[in-house]
């Protein structure tokens, strides 16, 4: 659904501020507790806020993209470190994953065609999921 945010927990703001600009999302807010961005399509945003301890607990988010393997490179390039390399899924979609300075799995993913080679249909292009 275009328009949705979703809020990730952070302990130490300017650290995960900076990883998520370096990830390439767009910063629209910023205040000492609260840092909005949005994703490059301008269909999701999504926002940290800080907290001393993840009292939360950690999140995932998923980020679909259509260049997974030049995404990653390029992250890797400048020294982002992948807890998962792009991987195919026995589901139709590879994803690679690292995680946030507070412990928030980030995923990045492309769908797959089918065995037919039709690209298989999404609804949404961004997915919370509290672990």
């Amino acid at each position: 659904m275009p328009g949705q945010e979703y809020t990730i927990p952070a302990i130490d703001m300017a650290r995960s501020v900076k990883f998520y600009q370096t990830l390439g999302f767009i910063q629209t807010v910023a205040t000492p507790d609260y840092a909005g961005f949005s994703c490059l399509s301008g269909e999701t945003r999504f926002s940290l806020f800080h907290q001393k301890n993840n009292t939360f607990g950690k999140v995932r988010i998923r980020f679909e993209t259509d260049d997974l393997e030049e995404l990653v490179a390029n992250l890797v390039a400048v020294g982002m470190q992948f807890v998962q390399l792009p991987t195919a899924s026995p589901v139709f979609w590879q994803k690679a994953a690292l995680y946030d300075p507070a412990g928030n799995l980030v995923s990045f993913y492309r769908t797959m065609p089918d065995i037919q080679g039709r690209p298989l249909p999404l609804t949404t292009k961004t997915f919370f999921h509290p672990d």
